[in-house]
């Protein structure tokens, strides 16, 4: 088994059975089919959720809680046990894709009625998996490499987005930068300019766990970390679809 300079997968290896004969190994298959999976969850939830909280209108509030602190912690538990990997790929997608279902469903009439455009969830959907498809093809042809430089640079570009992001909630900013049209769009094309080049990151992450022979137990980690890519994505394609259509009322 190759040696990686990555803690993450050292902690991996470490795991990781020295005879491997009688284990089933990750394969990009795998991977792929398990996405797919936490991807159709999600997409069935966000279909099913208007007629879910139309039903139950109250459940509305605990679910939006779920998907916003709940799901910090889904996920670090998905990431630090491959045991729970599954169960948190499932209950992650499951409660993101009704709570975002539910959000697209009450602000497409309101987008609708106010600026006459619809259908906010699937332009939504179809430009992540533009950018999907986009970055796959760019990754897959080599025409861009995942290095340690590129990894260090989209991960502190994250932490100065999130450091920026706080110091304006904290001083009241928010308001101000959102009625500027520019300001806003430029930051909305900023993050889904990052989430793209993170789809590298969960392609490489991918690569390696084959190329490590790690074993398929593994694969739901790497699905998890590309839905939390693909939420991110979705959601802040939709912020920028509703600033563009607001502004050319």
């Amino acid at each position: 088994m190759r040696s990686s300079a990555n803690p993450v997968f050292r902690r991996i290896e470490k795991n990781c059975p020295e005879q491997l004969s009688d284990v089933k190994l990750a394969s990009f298959k795998g991977v792929a089919i398990k996405s797919l999976i936490l991807i159709m969850i999600a997409i069935t939830a966000g279909i099913a959720a208007p007629f879910i909280f139309t039903a139950i209108p109250g459940a509305l509030i605990p679910v939006a809680i779920a998907a916003g602190l709940g799901s910090f912690i889904i996920v670090l538990i998905g990431m630090m046990s491959v045991k729970m990997a599954p169960a948190m790929g499932i209950l992650y997608s499951l409660v993101q894709g009704l709570f975002l279902g539910a959000v697209t469903a009450i602000l497409d009439p309101i987008v609708y009625e106010n600026f006459g455009f619809s259908n906010l969830g699937m332009s939504a959907l179809i430009g992540v998996g533009a950018i999907f498809g986009i970055m796959f093809a760019l990754y897959y042809f080599g025409i861009i490499k995942v290095t340690n430089r590129l990894r260090g640079i989209l991960i502190g570009s994250l932490l100065a987005v999130f450091v920026v992001s706080l110091v304006i909630m904290i001083t009241g900013a928010t308001t101000t930068m959102f009625n500027n049209p520019g300001l806003a769009i430029a930051f909305s094309v900023l993050m889904i300019v990052l989430g793209a080049f993170f789809l590298t990151l969960d392609f490489n992450r991918a690569a390696q766990l084959v190329e490590m022979g790690a074993p398929a137990a593994y694969e739901w980690q790497v699905a998890l970390g590309l839905m939390v890519t693909l939420v991110w994505l979705y959601v802040e394609i939709l912020r920028l679809i509703i600033i563009l259509v607001s502004r050319n009322r």
